[in-house]
């Protein structure tokens, strides 16, 4: 083990000398500049109203996409059996696919079947699980979201009748 161990760690140093000057290209140009605007959004926390709420209602948010993921799991014989982990396991991964691709489309697809294949899910449902759990979601989005603007100026107007201005 301790030899293992330490191959990983020379191999580990070697790859980082070899490949430094693309790792530092890769730190200075687009992922640089995206670590940089999470590092700021997640300072900007401070500036909030109140962040300790906002952090709340944040956890609250992706408690609930875990459920929907987990509930989910139920609609097919293949993954009833599963447990919460391995919808901890696609929603973690997942959301890097989401992050990468352009709402995810695709990416999480890939991510989530191989997740699947992980634990031993198979006979399709593997790569139809998540483009039925991406479209679910997808469509609550899509209507909720489409509702809401719609109720916006119904919901922000003042006294006079007059929608707010900002």
């Amino acid at each position: 083990m301790l030899y293992i161990l330490t191959a990983s760690i020379i191999l580990f140093i070697m790859i980082l000398v070899f490949f430094r000057k693309k790792i530092k290209n890769l730190l200075t140009g687009k992922m640089g500049a995206m670590l940089k605007n999470f590092g700021e959004g997640l300072r900007s926390v401070k500036d909030v109203k109140s962040p300790a709420l906002f952090i709340f209602q944040s956890f609250l948010i992706w408690f609930c996409y875990l459920l929907s993921l987990y509930v989910c799991f139920w609609c097919f014989d293949e993954t009833r059996n599963l447990g919460i982990k391995p919808a901890l396991v696609i929603l973690l991964l997942g959301t890097v696919g989401v992050a990468v691709s352009p709402g995810g489309i695709g990416l999480y697809q890939i991510i989530s079947t191989g997740i699947l294949v992980f634990y031993g899910v198979t006979n399709g449902v593997q790569t139809s699980f998540p483009w039925i759990v991406w479209g679910a979601q997808f469509i609550s989005i899509i209507v909720i979201g489409g509702l809401c603007f719609l109720l916006l100026p119904l919901l922000n107007r003042d006294k006079d009748g007059l929608s707010q201005s900002t």
